[in-house]
């Protein structure tokens, strides 16, 4: 099952799997108050997030954000075409990274994104080959067995 998901690559030692759940869009805040209970135990910490295009994964974020407490005023939007989006809540910094049109490293480190700068990042469509930021966590979203529902793998990589 996690190798379909997880290259075997990615199966060793390094990653432990934590928990899968399956949940309606409508209640994908549940999730997001679990991984949020993971992540907060690093500072900072690495996200990345995992699936097909639609999947939900600029939707995950969101409630994620508000979840932690940005003002729900605020609009979580896709960072397709503009790479990132840093986010101030309580005034620590989030940021929200799509590496979707980044081809290799070089051209992650051009965007000179320094890490260490926020409490956290999440990251979309970050693989080894475009990005050198180490995740701390991984989530891989997919759909479920209709449109409305999906299907969360969180793992912690050590």
């Amino acid at each position: 099952m996690l190798a379909a998901i997880f290259p075997a690559a990615h199966l060793d030692r390094q990653v432990g799997f934590m928990w899968t759940m399956e949940l309606a869009q409508a209640q994908v805040s549940r999730s997001c108050a679990r991984v949020a209970r993971e992540v907060r135990r690093v500072d900072p910490f690495c996200l990345w997030l995992k699936g097909e295009v639609g999947a939900g994964k600029t939707s995950w974020v969101s409630a994620f954000l508000h979840h932690l407490g940005l003002e729900h005023s605020i609009v979580v939007a896709s960072p397709t075409f503009v790479y990132a989006r840093a986010y101030d809540i309580g005034g620590e910094l989030y940021n929200h990274c799509d590496l979707y049109r980044i081809e290799n490293v070089a051209a992650w480190r051009a965007l000179g994104i320094e890490l260490s700068h926020y409490r956290g990042t999440l990251l979309e469509w970050a693989t080894p080959a475009n990005c050198d930021a180490v995740p701390t966590h991984r989530l891989h979203i997919e759909f479920g067995k209709d449109i409305d529902t999906r299907r969360y793998v969180f793992s912690r990589v050590h």
